[in-house]
């Protein structure tokens, strides 16, 4: 059985956060100082979220409400999905499992500047809503906006920035170089994902953030590790489960 797994400039950017002293900080950026006609933009919403305090992945997990932006473009601009680096795994007060972000992260987009559409001036807004917790979760808004020229030649801005959180973002199973993943349903509603590596490297750390189906109907089981071989199961408490799991893995 076949199982998929889907495993800067700032210039014109301006800063903002939520009503009354949000612990988080947002911020519409790109990672060149221009838009080049028939080219490509990398812009990107950059959180950044005070010590202790928390934000949550396209998927929340079992609480929480995962992080939305939705942005308007002038015609002549094609946007791509959203890029999200991997997030990080919480427990919220309840006990309860919940995946995204602590300190700092920025979420990526492609645009692409049509050569005969081009505007004179690439103008963006929109708007960004997150759910920040610690002991307490304050949800939060805030209005963002960037403006760049349009020129001939993009210098380059804050790429740096853009390369480190590139490469934290998951990479489709046939990019994998030197590992392989096995993936057996065991049961109707139990999965098990094997991570084999060479033996010259060391197994690595092993999580699962599943969504579509949402991750709170995933539960993990048990996480063992041998020669190189980990393995992570997981049980869904509803038996109908399709055969599909998706997820990062």
């Amino acid at each position: 059985m076949v199982v998929p797994l889907l495993i800067l400039a700032v210039l014109g950017a301006f800063p903002a956060s939520g009503p009354g002293g949000s612990p988080v900080t947002v911020r519409l950026v790109a990672r060149d100082g221009a838009a080049v006609p028939g080219g490509q933009v990398q812009i990107g919403v950059l959180f950044t979220i005070q010590n202790g305090w928390h934000i949550y992945w396209r998927d929340s997990g079992q609480a929480g409400l995962p992080t939305r932006v939705t942005l308007t473009y002038p015609n002549g601009v094609i946007a791509g999905p959203w890029r999200w680096p991997a997030p990080e795994a919480f427990t919220d007060p309840g006990g309860t499992l919940t995946f995204g972000y602590e300190r700092e992260v920025l979420l990526m987009q492609t645009l692409r500047l049509s050569a005969a559409e081009a505007p004179k001036r690439l103008k963006i807004n929109g708007n960004v809503r997150w759910l920040a917790c610690r002991e307490v979760c304050i949800p939060g808004s805030a209005k963002v906006r960037l403006t760049l020229p349009v020129r001939r030649k993009a210098e380059p801005a804050h790429r740096e920035l853009f390369a480190t959180y590139a490469l934290r973002v998951p990479v489709p199973l046939s990019e994998w170089s030197d590992r392989r993943l096995e993936i057996r349903r065991m049961k109707a509603s139990e999965w098990e994902l094997t991570v084999r590596s060479p033996r010259e490297r060391p197994a690595p750390a092993l999580m699962f953030f599943p969504y579509e189906p949402p991750a709170r109907d995933f539960v993990p089981e048990s996480l063992a590790s041998s020669e190189g071989t980990l393995r992570l199961r997981l049980k869904k408490p509803r038996p109908e489960a399709s055969n599909t799991l998706r997820g990062v893995l």
